[in-house]
């Protein structure tokens, strides 16, 4: 039969329990913390729980709050008496799941550990208490089958007293009498057993649907782990920027924290994949790319034909030849090695979950008398192929002489054009006026793009100021 002092933790989940998530404690007046472990551990503090339970007066007093002072102590202050047993138990979520999924949601490790170790912490919680109902119906039975014994064996005491009644009228009378209530008392004593066998095939029963529900919730929680461990995709969760060291490039974690390799998923490190490319040539394009060693994901890069993309098996972007490299960005060095990634030269692109990016310049106020287009000031960016450049080009001049045009258009590079030119004309000296104009490269081939100012007068003088903007999805 169940001890007690656990009956309150039993009652708790309306049945009896064992040990799986459950301990008991004997107090001594001194000891303040006690050490327990559950099987598979908790998934909150808040479902550890406690009581004391005074064995002299049956009563019952919760632990609140639950004070942890480790994973696995609880520390209760005052220091309980030596007539107080200390229970300390594990109480699941029962009503709702820990994570509700939505469509298109991510389905990572963390929200499928927790809901099923959920499931199986609910079922441990369940089978612990119904164990000790088996144990309480099994003594309730064999309290049964002794009161039923003894029943029979004052029967027949009570024979033997008739039988030899004929000897004493007296003593007969008193054994008769002796029999007629040790009769009485074994009807009583059999009723009562047979309530008893009646309450305990009931607790069976209920016990045997109760282990039958928690062994649903177990093949379910296994059947979501499998599901888990059986997933195969293509993960690409990062981004390559410009890195917080000079002259470096990191992947980052995006989104998730993934990455396909070779037909295996990897995790990206919380703090990315930062590196210095050095021995780096000039306005070279590199192209990086990731791969799987000794179970991470590392970074090469390299320019030239060997090293340009291809797609492939898979329909990602490898490197030419080698499908255990995945195409993860590209970038562009300055002289000397230089690798810049802000506002003023955008020199590193990714090729995963690209987003808007800017570069800006200005230039002036300075004169201008040329009559032939030269450039004003340039703004280096890359671009991947199929992705549109918008640029932007904010003129601001003033007359230097008489009766001059002044002229500003936009360019990439050196390409010449008259699309989108601004034409100012001044009828004398010392007059200012300003336009703007914008520039859209659909077309443009893979890698860098240079949109620039050009500007020249027709005949004298005038001075500009420009500004000049262009962004694309790096």
């Amino acid at each position: 039969m169940a001890a007690e002092e656990l009956n309150p933790w039993i009652n708790s989940a309306g049945q009896d329990g064992e040990r799986n998530s459950m301990q008991e404690f004997p107090c001594d007046g001194a000891q303040t913390s006690f050490e327990f472990n559950f099987t598979g551990g908790y998934i909150d503090a808040a479902n550890v729980k406690a009581y004391l339970y005074d064995m002299d007066s049956g009563i019952k007093t919760d632990v609140s709050p639950v004070v942890l002072t480790g994973p696995n102590t609880i520390e209760v202050t005052p220091a309980p008496a030596a007539n107080f047993r200390l229970v300390v138990f594990r109480d699941t979520q029962k009503t709702v799941p820990l994570v509700d999924f939505s469509n298109g949601a991510v389905m990572n490790e963390s929200n499928l550990d927790k809901i099923a170790k959920q499931a199986v912490f609910n079922a441990a919680e369940m089978v612990d208490r119904f164990d000790e109902i088996n144990a309480s119906s099994a003594d309730a039975i064999e309290r049964s089958f002794t009161a039923l014994t003894t029943a029979q064996a004052a029967v027949s005491t009570a024979g033997t007293a008739s039988t030899n009644a004929s000897f004493a009228l007296a003593a007969s009378q008193t054994a008769a009498n002796t029999a007629n209530d040790a009769r009485e008392d074994a009807s009583q004593a059999l009723a009562t057993a047979n309530g008893i066998n009646g309450k305990a095939q009931q607790a069976l029963d209920n016990s045997a649907d109760a282990v039958a529900d928690a062994g649903a919730a177990v093949l379910a929680a296994q059947t979501a782990l499998d599901e888990v461990q059986n997933f195969t995709g293509l993960f690409a969760e990062c981004r390559l920027d410009g890195g917080t060291a000079a002259n470096s490039i990191k992947l980052s974690r995006y989104n998730g924290s993934r990455i396909t390799l070779g037909g295996t998923t990897l995790q990206i490190p919380e703090n990315g994949l930062e590196v210095v490319p050095t021995g780096l040539t000039a306005a070279a394009l590199y192209y990086v790319y990731a791969y799987p060693n000794n179970g991470a994901p590392a970074l090469e890069w390299g320019t030239g034909t060997a090293w340009a993309r291809a797609t492939g098996p898979d329909g990602r972007q490898i490197k030419t030849g080698d499908a255990s490299r995945l195409l993860v960005g590209m970038f562009r060095p300055s002289a000397g090695g230089v690798i810049t990634d802000t506002t003023a030269t955008r020199g590193v692109a990714s090729w995963f979950n690209r987003i808007p990016k800017s570069v800006t310049g200005s230039a002036g106020p300075a004169p201008i008398s040329s009559t032939t287009d030269v450039a004003v000031i340039g703004i280096p960016l890359l671009r991947w192929a199929g992705e549109a450049v918008i640029s932007t080009l904010d003129a601001r001049i003033v007359s230097g002489s008489a009766a001059v045009t002044a002229f500003a258009s936009l360019r990439n590079g050196a390409t010449v054009t008259t699309s989108g030119q601004i034409i100012i004309s001044f009828p004398s000296q010392g007059l200012w006026d300003g336009a703007s104009t914008t520039w859209i490269d659909m077309v443009g081939a893979e890698g860098a793009v240079s949109p620039t100012c050009y500007a020249h007068v027709d005949t004298g003088s005038a001075q500009y100021v420009v500004f000049i903007n262009a962004h694309t999805r790096l």
